[in-house]
């Protein structure tokens, strides 16, 4: 998840929209990103799709573990690595402030 304003496209020409809020390439059918207009202030960028530096996470959050498939590995709870089983109380919003990491 990223501020929306963040966000800038080279070639959206090729941006095609599936769903109304997924976007993906009308080229090659790569996933791009999601926006929700109920959040307008937010975008959900696919991995793949960043080709710029971004910081390297304080810690991580695995959840819905369980569903995990068996054969994934899970690092051992502790110090930057949170586990639950369903979705945290918290937001992805909430965990981000909680950390000093949201960008107005």
């Amino acid at each position: 998840m990223g501020t929306s304003a963040s966000l800038t496209v080279a070639g959206g020409d090729n941006v095609g929209v599936y769903l109304g809020t997924r976007r993906f390439c009308r080229t090659c059918a790569a996933a791009l990103w999601v926006y929700d207009s109920r959040w307008p202030d937010l975008v959900h960028p696919s991995a793949s799709a960043i080709d710029t530096k971004l910081p390297e996470a304080p810690e991580l959050c695995h959840i819905m573990l369980n569903y995990r498939a068996p054969w994934v590995p899970l690092p051992p709870a502790g110090p930057g690595h949170q586990h639950f089983d369903e979705y945290p109380d918290q937001s992805i919003e909430e965990w981000h402030r909680a950390r000093g990491l949201w960008l107005p």
